[in-house]
């Protein structure tokens, strides 16, 4: 069985609330001090995929995410707790895109990585 599990980087949310600042012009959240960590849904997706696996006894787990180059580390801690392999999806250009735009491209990288029995995110 192949499974894919998409992984999403975000702002820690225990990040104290004197330190989340906005950006009135973007009208985002500024990271500041503030952590990167995998996104809690997106843990729980990846912990079912590696339940299943030791359930069936031989899933491949590929891991992807798509946004900046820090999300590198979220790949790694997904390999670090057994994943099988791992590709990340550089957006150089609008920090936060529009969910639409995010869609197009995880769809167009999940048809290049291959085939999978199981897509699963948080």
């Amino acid at each position: 069985m192949n499974i894919l599990v998409c992984l999403k980087q975000i702002l820690d949310p225990e990040i104290p609330a004197r330190d989340f600042r906005v950006d009135p012009a973007r009208r985002e959240a500024e990271r500041g001090s503030a952590n990167l960590v995998t996104n809690i849904f997106c843990e729980n997706a990846l912990e079912t995929a590696l339940q299943l696996r030791e359930r069936t006894g031989s899933a491949k787990i590929t891991v992807l995410s798509y946004g900046q180059p820090s999300a590198e580390d979220v790949l790694r801690k997904a390999l670090a707790m057994k994943a099988d392999a791992a590709a990340l999806i550089v957006n150089d250009g609008n920090a936060n895109p529009d969910p639409l735009t995010t869609a197009r491209v995880l769809a167009a990288a999940i048809r290049k990585l291959g085939t999978f029995d199981l897509i699963v995110v948080g």
